[in-house]
């Protein structure tokens, strides 16, 4: 499967080590996609990154 450009610069800025992000500014993704696990859309279709604040102990606790 072939993935686009923006879909490489999305899971790049996914991967990048502790809080860092490409795309988020003031808590927001500004290229959002579905296929990233720290964007999230809001009611008013804009998106959140919680890139900044995740926590991967919350989501084991969940499971």
């Amino acid at each position: 499967m072939k993935k686009s450009i923006d879909d490489l610069m999305i899971g790049l800025c996914e991967d990048l080590p502790f809080d860092f992000t490409l795309f988020e500014k003031d808590g927001f993704c500004q290229k959002p996609n579905e296929s990233c696990e720290y964007c999230r859309k809001n009611a008013d279709e804009t998106y959140f990154c919680y890139k900044k604040t995740y926590t991967p102990g919350r989501e084991l606790k969940r499971a």
